[in-house]
């Protein structure tokens, strides 16, 4: 497929990156999401709809969203959640390439990796959930 996330999964691949991961934490917060982690090319591979969640350790609403959204998370297995920290810049073609200028900034692909929706800030779960369906 030649979706977005696929796109995304060959700079990362052709550049070596290793910093994007897929978050299933089991305290909700960003350092714990990071620490249990795939990467976006596994993501990719596995046929599922996926969140991009770009995010910096030093934001405070990027802190709060991972907290705010982690019962999301938890509720849709189905759903491939990618973390991205723009504070790396080996990430900056990934976050440039889908127009990304604030964090936190979510990214909902579907199955076929086609971006469905975007959001900005700190959102809450309905926004999510929106998101997602």
């Amino acid at each position: 497929a030649g979706g977005v996330a696929a796109q995304a999964a060959a700079a990362v691949g052709a550049l070596g990156l290793t910093s994007l991961a897929a978050f299933a934490a089991p305290g909700g917060d960003l350092a714990s999401m990071r620490a249990s982690s795939i990467d976006l090319p596994t993501a990719v591979e596995n046929g599922k709809p996926s969140v991009l969640e770009f995010y910096s350790v030093n934001c405070p609403h990027c802190n709060q969203a991972a907290k705010d959204l982690y019962p999301v998370e938890k509720r849709h297995q189905e759903i491939n959640w990618v973390m991205v920290d723009t504070d790396l810049e080996q990430n900056r073609q990934l976050w440039e390439s889908l127009g990304v200028s604030e964090i936190p900034h979510f990214a909902f692909l579907d199955a076929d990796e086609n971006l469905r929706a975007t959001a900005v800030g700190a959102i809450d779960k309905a926004v999510a959930d929106r998101g997602i369906a």
